[in-house]
């Protein structure tokens, strides 16, 4: 009996392809308004953000033809790899103006409740590898309530300019705890929700109101694999 071979590529190359259709649309938002999907759920993919089996969403069957189709591409092009020359500008100027920035590290109980520039002269630093504003902090996550995507021990690249969208990985200040906690910002039937990942974690989803402020979106991760 003759099988198909798995292209072990496609779940990389449709990811890809979707960056690529929401640089020509202008937004994830604006995306999933013309192909009449969730721009939530984009978040997710684009954040690989785990299934309940602890594997990363990925653009599946379903959703890649949705895309092709309000987007006006042929069949398939979301399966196969395309070369683009053109990126969205705010892209393109983050990457042209990318600097290599050494960003503060701090403890958790150091943060401000009052959202304020992090910026501590005596503070240890770390090399940022990606783009990021000159607000932007280092945290090592401190509880296992974000595995399996962010584990305890992890280092988290937080940038307070970044503008928080549902699927983001947020620092936030909880009032009624009195401490800073990371959570994922997800939304359902319009209203926005603050959601631990470990499916064993206590009040694991709240709703983001106006008295919990956002003080940044992790926008790197990583880890030391030699101990230091």
């Amino acid at each position: 009996m003759s099988t198909t071979p798995i292209n072990r590529k496609l779940p990389y190359i449709r990811r890809q392809n979707l960056e690529a259709l929401i640089s020509e649309a202008g937004s994830a938002v604006t995306l999933a308004k013309l192909t009449g999907t969730n721009s939530s759920y984009l978040s997710q993919i684009r954040n690989q953000t785990p299934t309940q089996n602890g594997t990363p969403r990925q653009v599946g069957i379903n959703l890649a033809e949705k895309l092709e189709k309000g987007m006006n591409k042929p069949m398939g092009w979301m399966d196969e790899p395309h070369t683009f020359h053109a990126i969205n500008h705010r892209e393109q100027t983050a990457y042209e103006d990318f600097q290599l920035r050494f960003l503060p590290v701090f403890s958790w109980e150091s943060l401000a409740p009052s959202r304020e520039e992090y910026d501590h002269p005596d503070a240890n630093r770390l090399p940022c590898p990606c783009p990021c504003s000159e607000q932007s902090f280092v945290l090592s996550m401190d509880s296992c309530s974000m595995e399996p995507a962010l584990y305890e021990g992890e280092i988290l690249f937080v940038d307070p300019a970044v503008d928080a969208e549902p699927g983001n990985f947020v620092i936030f200040f909880d009032p009624s705890a009195k401490r800073f906690k990371c959570r994922q910002l997800i939304q359902d039937s319009g209203r926005l929700y603050l959601m631990a990942l470990n499916h064993d974690w206590p009040n694991r989803i709240f709703e983001l109101n106006k008295t919990t402020t956002i003080h940044g979106v992790v926008i790197f991760k990583g880890r030391y694999l030699i101990p230091m």
